[in-house]
Parts: C-alpha cells; structure tokens; sequence
C-alpha cells in the first residue's frame, strides 16, 4: 500500500528506487539482528548494488525531475517493511513455508480490504478469459508459489545473501520488459542490470574466498 501510495507522490523510478533500498536496510542491520559479519567485500557489493539499482530505475535521466518528500517517505517505509517480512520470517524458526504464505498472504488481504474501500471501493470487473486467466497464474504462481519459495529459502540462507538477491527482481523486469515486451533496454540500464548481477555473484563467491 505505502509504495502504490509512493506512486502517486512521485515518479515511478524514484518510488521504485526507495522501495529497493530494503536489501541495504537488511544488509547493515543484519550484523546486530542476526550476529552476521560484515565484510568489507560485502559492503562493496552493497553500496554497487544501489549504484546499480540507481542506473536501473532511471533516476536523473528524463522525466525524472520531479521529487516529492512524501513520496519518498513512503517508498523507503515500504522498503522498512520489505526488511521487516525477512527479520520476522527468520526468527520464526523452522515453520512450513506454505502455512507462512497461507497465513501472511491472508492477513495482507484482510489488510488491503479496508485500503481498497477508502480509496475507492470495488469496481465491477470488465476481465476478457485470457485476462482472468494471467490473473490467476499471477496470483497462484507468481504470488504464491514465489513466496512460498521464497519464504523456504529464509531458513536457509544468511540475511545477506537474501539481501543482495533481492536485487534480481528488478533486474528481471527490466529484462523480461525488453525481451517479451519489446520495451528498449537503455545502456544505462544495462550497465546497472550487469552491476546489480555482478555484485550478487561475487557477494556470495567471495564469502567462500574471503
């Protein structure tokens, strides 16, 4: 709700580049939350990863002149609570990721439903098959399974590591809008989808080879 809000107050590059501050939020918390070191060489990867994030969503190119405080509030308390979710699914301990996504997708429902009222209650829906249909499998698949993946790999993996792969999602967008949508592909965003990618791989090989 806080980053659709963010929209409205400003750019969409702006916005999106707050609500991915998450992964650095959970990166330099992470040492006193969760006991994890530090590394020089992770922080790097942080720091390039935001840089590349930066180059991503266009922020200083055209178009994107326009800054809003508010919006800009709102997008980094979504990015908070982005931070938030990982936190408090980590020190849940050892509970069945589909139970998680059941309990927590349910309760962000229950959360929207008052929002949708407010902000202009339920319209009649004017959806052809074929647009029923990808709205199912976004919400079955890609909502739902994705979570539940997501939400198994918690346990699993440092809170810095889920961090800086937090970073891919974006960089998947750009991709996917260039390749299936035949969006261009600015160099500025690839050059920041190469750095956000490089960072991710080399955060991790580097933990093995400090």
């Amino acid at each position: 709700m806080l980053l659709f809000e963010a929209y409205r107050h400003t750019t969409v590059a702006i916005a999106t580049l707050c609500y991915y501050m998450q992964p650095t939020i959970l990166i330099f918390l992470s040492p006193t939350l969760f006991r994890e070191p530090l590394r020089g060489k992770q922080l790097v990867c942080a720091l390039l990863s935001v840089a590349g994030m930066v180059l991503v969503s266009g922020v200083g190119g055209a178009g994107t002149d326009v800054l809003d405080g508010l919006g800009i509030g709102l997008g980094l308390a979504a990015a908070a609570l982005y931070a938030l979710i990982i936190v408090l699914n980590k020190i849940m301990g050892p509970v069945d990721p589909w139970r998680r996504t059941v309990v927590q997708l349910t309760a962000a429902a229950c959360a929207l439903l008052p929002y949708v009222l407010l902000t202009g209650g339920f319209q009649e829906p004017r959806l052809s098959g074929g647009a029923l249909a990808a709205l199912l499998v976004v919400g079955v698949v890609h909502t739902g399974v994705a979570y539940a993946l997501y939400f198994s790999s918690m346990g699993k993996l440092p809170a810095q590591t889920l961090a800086l792969f937090s970073y891919i999602d974006p960089v998947t967008a750009l991709l996917l809008s260039a390749l299936v949508l035949g969006e261009a592909l600015s160099a500025r965003g690839f050059v920041g989808a190469a750095l956000i990618l490089a960072c991710a791989v080399f955060g991790e090989v580097s933990k093995e080879n400090p």
